[in-house]
């Protein structure tokens, strides 16, 4: 396992020196009010980022900004970045950490917001591993958090602090923009993005949405996998030497039905990989067993006829070389479904053997909608329920796939 966890961080290393480094046209603004047109690395940044790496040109050494020289910074067409020094309130969403306090606890901090719509009313956003909290602005004032916090009460458990409606009530003026209406926003990205866009609408205000160009696509893939399994396995019997059996290593189909899950953020360089697999792996070998009445050695047979269904589930990394070819990893878990499975003996009873339980590593290179994949499974003993027996079962697979949508 040592040696697969060490194979996955070399590969890992190795792919990100290769995989490209996007930068995309944009421009920062300093404190002085002075745009820099450049090159900003889009990280796709799930949480908001405190610097950039930018380049003035192509060829051109990239260079570290900060928030402390950022007023503002924009990739063209994809995002937008405005610093604020805020009262932020970081009360979590999460059940463990709240308190029976409703109120907002804030602090102040300078932080890079992120645009989500842009008029005479701006909606921001700031997100960190731990918290999500909306701020706002109306004619390029004072920007200010959108308040809501779930709070703990004694009578009916988890209670909630909704006083953003409130604040949208009193600073969105406008008629179509009402008490019953503002009931129905919750504090989600595209609830409050409905709202501001509509009061930019109903002021006539011209109004962009800065996140619609970046918006991701193709979230889920669903593929088709066939190739072969090159499988082994081995069985020994601690109490007598001579019941030791190799019964070798077979090419067996291999098919399977991938279901990945994107994850939106971080440029769709992540996902969430589940799999059903159909292998098959069918063998036999001859061994010799000791003849208590002669106390010599016979020959006798070994077999197995292994079909297998088994649940691959795990997460995956892309590396991307171009817009439409990429390298990707794998790890993940494989657990199976059937059970009941026997070796065949003619000389005693038959064994059960245990259903697979085990991990497994790939790398894998994608173009398009054609993918290859080699995939390797740690060994696992199927015979683990048996006191004097254990056994070795090894897999390995060369995957053929392709991505229907």
């Amino acid at each position: 396992m040592k040696k697969i966890t060490l194979l996955i961080i070399g590969l890992f290393v190795f792919c990100n020196g290769i995989s490209q480094i996007t930068y995309e046209k944009g421009y920062y603004i300093n404190n002085a009010g002075f745009k820099t047109d450049g090159l900003i690395k889009n990280l796709d940044w799930k949480d908001n980022p405190s610097e950039i790496m930018f380049k003035t040109s192509e060829n051109a050494e990239p260079q570290h900004v900060t928030i402390e020289i950022i007023q503002k910074f924009v990739i063209t067409g994809v995002s937008e970045y405005v610093r604020g020094t805020v009262q932020i309130d970081k009360s979590s969403e999460v059940i463990e950490n709240m308190s029976y306090h409703k109120y907002p606890k804030y602090v102040e901090e300078t932080l890079l917001l992120k645009t989500l719509v842009q008029g005479k009313a701006n909606l921001f956003v700031y997100e960190n591993s731990k918290i999500k909290k909306f701020f706002f602005n109306v004619n390029e004032g004072e920007i200010k958090q959108l308040f809501y916090k779930s709070y703990l009460a004694e009578q009916t458990g988890i209670a909630h602090n909704n006083m953003f409606q409130q604040q949208l009530l009193l600073n969105l003026k406008c008629n179509n923009i009402n008490t019953s209406y503002v009931k129905k926003i919750g504090y989600q990205e595209d609830d409050l993005k409905s709202v501001f866009i509509a009061y930019n609408k109903c002021m006539n205000s011209d109004y962009t949405v800065t996140n619609e160009t970046g918006k991701k696509k193709n979230l889920f893939n669903f593929s088709l996998r066939a190739g072969v399994a090159n499988s082994s396995l081995s069985i020994n019997n601690g109490v007598s030497r001579n019941l030791i059996n190799d019964l070798g290593s077979k090419l067996g189909l291999r098919l399977g039905a991938e279901m990945e899950f994107v994850l939106p953020f971080n440029k769709n360089k992540w996902a969430i990989i589940a799999e059903p697999i159909y292998k098959k792996y069918k063998a036999d070998a001859k061994t010799g067993v000791t003849n208590i009445f002669t106390n010599s050695i016979d020959e006798s047979k070994v077999s197995i006829d292994y079909t297998n269904i088994q649940i691959a589930f795990g997460g995956r990394y892309y590396f991307f070389l171009s817009e439409k070819s990429r390298i990707f990893i794998n790890a993940g878990y494989t657990i199976s479904l059937k059970r009941n499975e026997e070796i065949e003996f003619n000389y005693r009873s038959n064994l059960k053997i245990e259903p697979d339980k085990n991990f497994y590593g790939g790398l894998g290179f994608k173009q398009n909608k054609l993918s290859i994949e080699f995939r390797y499974n740690t060994p696992f003993d199927n015979m683990s329920r048996y006191l004097s027996w254990e056994s070795e079962f090894k897999s390995s697979s060369l995957i053929l796939g392709y991505t229907i949508f």
